[in-house]
């Protein structure tokens, strides 16, 4: 029933949580090299970072940006922002994206139990199949 709008919510959410190296406002030299205690973090928490430290946007994207909104859903699917943000309501019922709360712009991100773990833990093949299988319960799919 909403298994591409599934679809495009873990894509975008795999988009903003892949690695990316921490933001450093000091310049790396020839000398320096690279920390490589600061190399692993998420998107979402590099962009966010660079706001918090410099009060500006990164490369023209906000804090609303490293969440899923309506508008970058309805843009995905080539449907409305109401569309869009009904899919959200509906997956937030279904415990699969939460809404947070942190600006004034409404925006969601998935919920625990859909996030790749944050810690180092690796998840077993059954974990992660039923995790899978969940989702697709969700979206209405058999």
């Amino acid at each position: 029933m909403y298994h591409k709008s599934l679809l495009a919510i873990l894509l975008i959410a795999i988009q903003q949580r892949a690695p990316a190296q921490e933001y450093s406002p000091e310049p790396q030299t020839a000398t320096s090299g690279r920390n490589d205690s600061h190399a692993a973090c998420t998107v979402r928490e590099r962009v966010h970072q660079y706001i918090e430290d410099t009060g500006m946007d990164y490369h023209g994207r906000g804090f609303e940006d490293i969440y899923i909104t309506a508008p970058a859903l309805a843009d995905v699917l080539g449907c409305s922002n109401q569309t869009a943000r009904r899919r959200l309501e509906y997956f937030e019922e279904q415990e699969v994206v939460q809404w947070k709360s942190d600006s004034t712009a409404k925006h969601w991100e998935l919920t625990d139990e859909f996030t790749a773990a944050n810690d180092e833990k690796v998840r077993l093949q059954r974990e992660i199949i039923d995790t899978a299988q969940a989702a697709l319960s969700a979206a209405g799919e058999e």
